[in-house]
């Protein structure tokens, strides 16, 4: 009835949910033909409430749906930062350490009968952590008298969609809130060589300078150059038609000269976020590929990235209360292989 995978029509299809929950105690050999209809729902909710300590068969019906509902919510949340951040597992609430990848030294030569030396990683280092997100909501005898199914369907899903998008609001909230990183300076620095000393809009020009900050940024000793390539441009919904103007054409724009070609054409991915626009509705971002540079990693915890279901008995309401949660930790692990300008 709920519409959802797994809904094959059977004896029970037809019946609305009270008749369920009549049907569910006469299973269980639970006779309810003198019950009120707020008795006989709850006590299929809880059968122990009439001398029955199994499982409530009913409850189980209505967690299953309500599980279905809150991951189709989820699957479907239309979120941009999977597509652009590195994804990680944690199997436990305690700090991690995140050392630079791209502070490992240089290989130097090993001459014939020498031996090889130790290298040492760099003291540049960030600290992410899992944190718990969640919210409840209730099914109550009500709800189930007054035959509501989208108590169950529409209230999950929509905080399916919510656990995914709270997890883009801490993914967004670093490139605007521009947190300070372990060496003490901001995110986006001058001191990084990631943010733009002239702000501009995303045209043929400003890209290019962007490609070649991003390409020339230096390993920690600051002798190599590592040749970092620009994947993603993170624009503001304000600016999605312009950037993707830009890199779709074929000579450059600003100029007006079709004889001038577009040295940036398909530089990158163009990522609309509308998140971007509360803070401004003119500074554009660069990410590199999150599993060649370190950039954003949105960790969870044992890798379960959907949001979980529990359930239990109604204390404060006469009914079963859920709880959904999801366990994840963001963090910006390293500034070489994002960029920002502040546009104009």
């Amino acid at each position: 009835r709920a519409g959802l995978v797994g809904g094959e029509r059977n004896e029970f299809s037809g019946l609305s949910l009270r008749e369920m929950a009549r049907a569910s105690l006469k299973i269980h050999g639970i006779e309810s033909g003198r019950m009120g209809a707020m008795e006989m729902v709850g006590a299929a909710f809880v059968p122990r409430m009439v001398g029955h300590h199994s499982t409530s068969d009913f409850v189980n019906v209505l967690s299953n749906v309500a599980h279905k509902a809150m991951l189709k919510g989820a699957q479907e949340a239309e979120e941009t930062f999977p597509l652009w951040t590195a994804r990680g597992t944690a199997s436990d609430f305690r700090p991690q350490t995140r050392v630079d990848t791209g502070m490992f030294p240089n290989l130097p030569e090993v001459l014939e009968g020498a031996e090889y030396t130790y290298g040492t990683f760099g003291d540049s280092a960030e600290t992410i952590q899992v944190a718990t997100y969640g919210k409840m909501f209730a099914i109550t005898r009500q709800a189930i008298i007054n035959d509501d199914i989208g108590a169950f369907t529409r209230i999950p899903q929509k905080m399916g969609r919510a656990a995914l998008r709270t997890v883009g609001n801490l993914v967004y909230a670093i490139l605007t809130g521009n947190p300070t990183m372990s060496d003490g300076k901001a995110l986006f620095h001058a001191d990084h060589k990631n943010l733009a000393g002239t702000a501009a809009a995303p045209s043929t020009a400003s890209l290019d300078k962007m490609r070649a900050a991003m390409g020339t940024q230096k390993d920690g000793d600051g002798i190599a150059s590592l040749n970092i390539t620009p994947a993603y441009l993170l624009v503001p919904k304000a600016l999605e038609g312009t950037t993707k103007a830009v890199v779709a054409s074929i000579y450059d724009t600003a100029s007006g000269d079709k004889f001038i070609p577009n040295s940036v054409q398909n530089i990158a991915q163009v990522i609309a976020e509308g998140r971007l626009d509360s803070a401004s509705a003119t500074a554009w971002y660069a990410a590199a590929n999150p599993n060649a540079v370190d950039t954003i990693e949105v960790m969870y915890l044992d890798g379960n990235d959907m949001p979980y279901l529990e359930s239990k008995d109604g204390w404060n309401v006469d009914g079963v209360e859920f709880k959904v949660r999801i366990d994840a930790g963001v963090k910006a692990l390293g500034w070489r292989g994002l960029y920002k300008n502040a546009g104009a």
